[in-house]
């Protein structure tokens, strides 16, 4: 019981991280350091940080980049520490675009050196704004993080907007969805992966 009452509750406002969370979608968090979340995050967790330029402003992201972690991207394909993440196609996705267009986006899932694996999509294909980007070297006591709507997310891949997420900026780990207000999406108790 002492776990769940340190829990906090987060609306998600944006679409950065469609297909794991929506918007809509009200997540349980919680807290790293207690019961099963000891430590620090671990790569692959969807993680609540306050932005480092405004830490009244909260972000949900994927932890991808970890202290002394080399990131980049290379034609929409992520790369740490030089080996490229095996994407496997997963589907696609019906994205709501612009002016109520709903489009079919690829779906891939992404499977992480430690195992952790989550999908993505990609609304421009592999030709998105970060899907090429210089190599982001984090700074120790820092992580880099990215949205699973890799065309459509402002994460660390803008260095001058987000940037690299200091440990003491992270809240907790989204754990699961308790309810939605998303457009026809049943989503109580889900899972956050």
């Amino acid at each position: 019981m002492l776990l769940l009452a340190s829990c906090r509750n987060f609306s998600v406002p944006s679409g950065s991280n469609i297909p794991t969370l929506l918007v809509g979608d009200i997540v349980m968090v919680l807290p790293f350091g207690e019961g099963p979340l000891l430590g620090a995050p671990a790569r692959g967790d969807m993680a609540v940080f306050r932005l480092p330029k405004d830490r009244s402003t909260y972000f949900i992201k994927r932890v991808i980049g970890l202290p002394g972690d080399r990131i980049q991207m290379r034609d929409g394909r992520l790369f740490i520490n030089g080996s490229r993440v095996p994407r496997e196609p997963a589907g696609s996705y019906k994205a709501e675009m612009a002016f109520s267009v709903d489009k079919q986006v690829p779906k891939y899932r992404e499977t992480l050196s430690n195992g952790r694996n989550y999908e993505v999509i990609e609304v421009s294909e592999d030709i998105g704004f970060y899907d090429n980007t210089d190599e982001y070297v984090v700074p120790a006591g820092h992580y880099f993080t990215m949205g699973d709507n890799r065309d459509n997310s402002d994460d660390s891949r803008d260095l001058a907007g987000v940037g690299y997420i200091p440990l003491e900026n992270f809240v907790g780990k989204p754990w699961r969805v308790l309810f939605s207000t998303a457009k026809g999406q049943m989503r109580l108790f889900k899972i956050v992966q």
